[in-house]
């Protein structure tokens, strides 16, 4: 009886190690190819969705960075977060996608561009494939994406070697292959040239057309009139009114530092 045991535990754990290691060869498989792969991209419309987001804070060392701050987030809506340096615009979208405080449960519908573009994988293909790696059921987009930004020639180009504007494109680009409703982006042109705002911006304003919502923190007075349908305004930590003074000298763009 012990040594039926001891033999189904062996087989037991052989199984596991051929399943994890035809599993591991599939992914060496998929990364090893270096290319984009055949796009599959259809990605439709998304569903309603209105978050209301209240009383959020954030304090360290205490120091109170974000006090209640209350936002809607909701289907079919850019909106820009425009305040001074310090202010507390970083904090606010860190807090809403759960990287500070306790998680929202908005997180799944979450894709975040921090200010500081971070790259994961090798190559520029292997970071636009990554989310269909972790997600199985996305399609494959990344042939596309690559090409709206001028990196479909660079699929097997390492990401270390990118430049600053190309890492922050390719980062954009890796946010849009998750297909999430919601669209957090942190300073995300300041790297980059005119056309390239151009581009980016168009792919934001079709990701609002298919009823996702975007919002952008952002110093650019022109970009916010460019892009956004309502535009919030946040001094010291807390929401102040649009048509409060400081809110009037940062749409001037008197204060943009």
């Amino acid at each position: 009886m012990d040594a039926a045991l001891q033999l189904g535990g062996v087989l037991l754990v052989l199984s596991l190690l051929v399943a994890f290691s035809i599993q591991l060869l599939q992914r060496i498989h998929f990364f090893g190819r270096g290319d984009f792969g055949e796009d599959e991209r259809d990605l439709g419309c998304f569903e309603d969705f209105d978050y209301n987001l209240e009383d959020l804070r954030v304090q360290k060392n205490g120091i109170k960075i974000l006090d209640s701050y209350s936002i809607q987030l909701k289907q079919g809506e850019i909106i820009a977060l425009m305040g001074e340096s310090g202010s507390g615009k970083s904090t606010l979208l860190r807090r809403i996608c759960g990287l500070e405080g306790e998680d929202l449960g908005i997180g799944r519908d979450i894709a975040y561009v921090a200010q500081q573009p971070t790259l994961i994988m090798d190559t520029v293909a292997m970071e636009l494939q990554l989310p269909i790696m972790v997600h199985k059921h996305l399609p494959n987009s990344s042939k596309e994406l690559a090409t709206i930004c001028g990196l479909e020639d660079k699929e097997r180009q390492r990401t270390d070697t990118l430049s600053g504007g190309e890492r922050q494109r390719l980062v954009f680009l890796r946010a849009l292959a998750m297909n999430r409703k919601i669209l957090i982006l942190d300073e995300f042109t300041s790297e980059l040239d005119g056309l390239s705002i151009e581009k980016i911006e168009r792919e934001v304003l079709k990701f609002k057309e298919r009823g996702g919502c975007v919002l952008f923190a952002t110093h650019n007075v022109l970009q916010a009139k460019r892009l956004a349908t309502r535009t919030i305004f946040i001094h010291q930590g807390k929401k102040i009114d649009a048509e409060s003074e400081i809110a009037q000298q940062i749409k001037s763009g008197k204060w943009i530092g």
